[in-house]
């Protein structure tokens, strides 16, 4: 019993993984775009709420999406 519960999760984090190495190259993008505002990107990126794109960005990408998008700016 206690297997199944470690196989079930390993297979969630792998597939979690999986969408991550494909979804945050894509969000970089978007994020690059200046034409997109964050709401659009979220919108586009099928995020529930801004608040869920914002924690994602900060887990991922290690900032805010107005952070990410500011240090792609040159100085």
């Amino acid at each position: 019993m206690m297997y199944d519960i470690f196989e079930a999760h390993a297979q969630r984090e792998s597939s979690d993984l999986h969408i991550d190495r494909h979804t945050i190259p894509i969000l970089k993008d978007y994020l690059n775009d200046e034409r997109l505002s964050l709401t659009q990107i979220a919108d586009l990126m099928h995020f529930t709420s801004l608040s869920n794109f914002s924690r994602y960005c900060t887990k991922h990408l290690g900032q805010s999406p107005s952070e990410y998008r500011q240090s792609l700016q040159p100085r």
